[in-house]
């Protein structure tokens, strides 16, 4: 391996006039023209590796830049872009990092304003915490103390970046339907002993992905459960246009980073863990499908579905010979869980009774099998599917 300091250029031969020339060096600040200021700050991008590295203008200027190197390594340098430190917050990050590289220097420098916001989050977040609060939660029939406690605790932090003006009834105003719909989930097997005309099929299908006990990793629970807490956190800011609005949150506050993170630590491969946060993140959009299906034909809903950028990436869309195809595998998983989201706005649990929808579940079920028609007799194929509907 090898490692060092690059601190001026090699000789390079300058014209003086008259004919006469000179070997001239140059610093590594005189080549690429970078500031001393200490409050300037500048990120390399590593052309190799993807990664970003922050380094102070004052550093690179009297010291160069350091390289270390493993065995058969390289470094190529390109996109240098200069960044102000106007509150200390660039040199915290850069004092922490230590030379480190990182994927996102901007979305580091964020995460160390939202941090009141997401050590919260990251508790709620925790492997341990999430399968404990299913785990109780499914023998109490009811979402447990410590988990109501530190979703408080992230929604207080929440409103006070979002509108620290506002007085603690918004907080009411999600945690309320949060924890109805937790507590929904969390009685699900309710449903199974259900009767009635029209419901064997639905919930066959809904219960053909159940599992019969809470694994560690949380698998079919997760989705739902990670749903049910991010859904609602956009009535903090609008009461209206809740989907879109808790969508934009987790970006804004950088929550799906975390729950990519959770996802991991429960046992997901990196690759898994992506794309099933994107699952979660069309779930959080298309929340209100049902009631747009009532109101405006399913055709409407997946042309809008089709259009969204996260469930493209989902459906893995693709054009090949002129076309755009999506994935039957991929389409029918999220259609799996648009029915269950749907299926548990459904429910009602009150002192171990429960409430049901039959209409709305049984017309769920006819939307979604209507969909796996039509995609099937359009061959996945994108235009011909939804003109179809």
């Amino acid at each position: 391996e090898a490692r060092g300091w690059v601190r001026r250029s090699v000789g390079m031969s300058e014209d003086m006039g008259g004919g006469k020339r000179r070997l001239v060096h140059k610093t590594l600040g005189e080549a690429l023209r970078f500031s001393d200021d200490e409050a300037v700050y500048y990120v390399l991008e590593d052309f190799r590796e993807g990664l970003q590295y922050l380094r102070s203008g004052r550093s690179l200027c009297t010291e160069g830049l350091f390289v270390h190197l493993g065995a058969f390594k390289a470094n190529v340098f390109m996109n240098f872009r200069e960044m102000r430190d106007y509150d200390g917050q660039v040199k915290r990050l850069h004092d922490y990092l230590g030379g480190r590289g990182v994927r996102d220097v901007a979305s580091d420098i964020q995460e160390l304003y939202l941090k009141p916001i997401l050590n919260p989050f990251r508790t709620l977040m925790n492997p341990s915490f999430l399968f404990q609060t299913v785990q109780e939660g499914v023998k109490l029939g009811d979402v447990t103390d410590p988990f109501l406690q530190a979703l408080a605790g992230f929604l207080r932090e929440a409103r006070v970046y979002l509108y620290a003006w506002r007085d603690e009834a918004d907080i009411v105003d999600v945690m309320d339907p949060v924890h109805s719909l937790i507590k929904s989930l969390l009685n699900i097997r309710l449903l199974s002993a259900r009767t009635g005309r029209g419901l064997k099929d639905p919930l066959d299908y809904l219960f053909s992905q159940v599992p019969a006990r809470v694994a560690e990793d949380l698998s079919w629970w997760r989705v739902p459960l990670l749903w049910g807490i991010l859904c609602r956190i956009g009535t903090m800011v609008e009461p209206e246009a809740v989907p879109v609005k808790s969508r934009a949150l987790m970006d804004e506050l950088l929550l799906g980073k975390v729950v990519r993170q959770s996802l991991v630590s429960l046992g997901l491969e990196e690759g898994a863990a992506r794309f099933e946060l994107l699952l979660v993140q069309t779930l959080v959009s298309y929340q209100d499908w049902y009631e747009l299906s009532v109101e405006s034909g399913l055709g409407e809903v997946m042309e809008n579905l089709f259009a969204d950028a996260d469930a493209q990436a989902f459906m893995g869309i693709n054009e090949f010979g002129g076309r755009l195809w999506f994935n039957k595998e991929s389409f029918e998983r999220m259609l799996y869980w648009l029915f269950t989201v749907s299926a548990i706005r459904s429910m009602g649990v009150s002192s171990g009774k429960l409430r049901l929808d039959d209409d709305r579940l049984k017309e769920s079920y006819g939307y979604v099998t209507d969909a796996m028609e039509a995609a099937g007799k359009a061959g996945y194929e994108v235009t011909e599917f939804l003109s179809s509907l």
